[in-house]
This record gives C-alpha cells, sequence and structure tokens, in this order.
C-alpha cells in the first residue's frame, strides 16, 4: 500500500515519532521480578499478567513506530535526492542543500579540528586585524611610528563576504521549506 503525503506533514510525522519513541523507550519496563509462586511483580506493582501484557503492547508499539521512522525516512531521504531547488548559486538536489545549510550555519568545529572556510577565513583575518592594532596600539604608546597596512580594506571585504554567505543561507532555508510545502513523498507501508 502506498501513502501520500506533503513532506512538511512527513517531517512532522517523523519529529513527533522522534519524541513518542524517546519516551516510550524511557518509560517501557521489559522484565521484573516476582516472589517465586507470587504473582504481584515487584517493581510495577501489577499482576504478573497485566505486567505481560503490557511488556508485550508496548514492545510491539516501539517496534511499529520505529517501522514507521524507518520508512518516513527513507522516504524523505528520496525525494530530497530526486527533488531539485534553484539558487542563486544554480541547482540543487534537496539533500545537497540541506548538507550545505548546515555547512554553513555550524560556526562550531568539526570532528577533525577544522571549520567551514568561510569561518576560518573570519577567524584569520580577525585574529591578524586585531594583532596589528594591539602592536601599532602598543607602538604608537611610545614612537608614534606604526601605521595599519591594509590594502584590501579587510574589513569591509569580510563583512561584505559574511553578508553575501548569510543571503545564501536564509535563500537556502527559503527554499527548503517551499520545497518541503510542496513536494509530495510516498510511503510504502505493508
Amino acid at each position: 500500500m502506498e501513502n501520500r503525503m506533503l513532506m512538511i506533514e512527513a517531517l512532522d510525522e517523523k519529529a513527533l515519532l522522534e519524541k513518542r519513541l524517546r519516551e516510550k523507550i524511557r518509560n517501557a519496563s521489559f522484565v521484573d521480578i516476582v516472589q517465586h509462586n507470587g504473582e504481584i511483580v515487584w517493581n510495577n506493582g501489577v499482576s504478573r499478567l497485566r505486567y505481560c501484557r503490557e511488556a508485550e503492547y508496548t514492545y510491539t508499539q516501539i517496534i511499529s513506530f520505529i517501522e514507521r521512522y524507518i520508512r518516513l525516512t527513507a522516504a524523505i531521504a528520496e525525494s530530497n535526492a530526486r527533488t531539485c531547488i534553484q539558487t542563486t548559486y544554480g541547482t540543487f538536489t534537496v539533500s545537497a542543500a540541506l548538507v550545505l545549510r548546515s555547512y554553513l550555519r555550524d560556526f562550531s568545529f568539526y570532528q577533525d579540528g577544522t571549520r567551514d572556510f568561510g569561518v576560518q577565513l573570519y577567524d584569520c583575518i580577525e585574529t591578524e586585524y586585531n594583532h596589528c592594532l594591539t602592536v601599532i596600539g602598543e607602538t604608537n604608546k611610545v614612537l608614534h611610528i606604526a601605521e595599519l597596512v591594509d590594502p584590501l580594506d579587510i574589513r569591509k571585504r569580510i563583512d561584505e563576504f559574511l553578508e553575501k554567505r548569510n543571503r545564501f543561507l536564509s535563500e537556502l532555508d527559503m527554499r527548503i521549506r517551499i520545497s518541503n510545502a510542496t513536494t509530495y513523498i510516498s510511503l510504502h507501508t505493508d
């Protein structure tokens, strides 16, 4: 059987399933203790029969949620790999746009200790610029002979670079949201 839904609906359902799965797994109990020939399980305080039924129901429900989550994730990934969006930098699949957006958003370090090239460039310029200003300030306290050499008007260029980068990031966000709101996916169910 095939179920069609908008990408945005699939993403919302996936997020809800993630929340439900975390909660169900956190609160689940699948093994407990009972006194020999006893009927009440210790930790849950219910009858052995009720405990067994609840454990089976909870396990079945979690497995069902996991299977639905996997099917949703696969359908979303498949759609993102096929669907293209137009940007000022060209045409990208939604998958590529999501990776690029994540790359541009992430001002933190990657696992190998590197950062986004734009952030690396900004850090390099900022460090060098501030160092030069510090040295000029210290030198000029005594001798008044130092001045900044800035042939590129680097502050202006880095501001322009960051503005362009942020505009592109906003464009990616908008295009991905539009794609998610207008793209249908097919979810195959048993």
